[in-house]
């Protein structure tokens, strides 16, 4: 859905002046076919990591503070955007890396808002449609950091640029970054 995803930034570039893409970054795919064998036809079922793009809107990007007129000159930038609780519990089986244990508190305490740490719903009211805010960070993190984040690094001093996941201000997912370049997977048109 790249040319669909591209229409809407393109919306955005002549009501407000900018857009901004994400992509590639990874996700789940299942693909399901029918296949005749020696017995009849069979499901054949296929879970595949495939890249994908998105508009990100452009009131939910920050970019760092010190970037300039190019976010690549930034250390970081955090995207905000939200899942469902149905989305969130469905991250846990997707295989992409994510935290299986720290997705069950966040789903245990019910979606916060992210400022104050209020609860925006109670626990034993929580529903399917629920909104979670949830915070993307590229960026730069040292080796330590990613180890306390269920990372595996190599070396603790060194700093690697990674993509950190965050729900309820839980680490649901640390991983070091999917562009072999370490370039941030953020496209901004002025």
């Amino acid at each position: 859905s790249y040319n669909a995803e591209l229409r809407k930034a393109i919306h955005d570039l002549a009501r407000i002046g900018t857009a901004v893409m994400k992509g590639p970054f990874p996700v789940s795919k299942i693909a399901k076919a029918v296949k005749a064998g020696e017995v009849g036809a069979q499901l054949h079922i296929e879970q595949k990591i495939v890249p994908a793009s998105r508009r990100v809107d452009p009131w939910c990007f920050y970019p760092a503070a010190n970037c300039g007129e190019d976010i690549k000159n930034g250390s970081h930038c955090f995207e905000r955007d939200s899942i469902t609780r149905a989305k969130l519990r469905d991250l846990k089986q997707e295989g992409l890396g994510y935290i299986p244990e720290q997705i069950d508190l966040c789903l245990e305490e019910g979606a916060m808002a992210s400022i104050s740490g209020a609860k925006k719903t109670s626990t034993n009211n929580t529903q399917d449609s629920d909104l979670y805010e949830i915070w993307y960070f590229e960026g730069q993190v040292t080796g330590k950091d990613l180890k306390d984040a269920s990372c595996d690094c190599k070396d603790e001093d060194e700093v690697y640029n990674c993509v950190i996941t965050i729900v309820n201000e839980r680490i649901i997912k640390a991983a070091l970054s999917h562009m072999d370049s370490g370039e941030f997977s953020y496209d901004v048109a002025v």
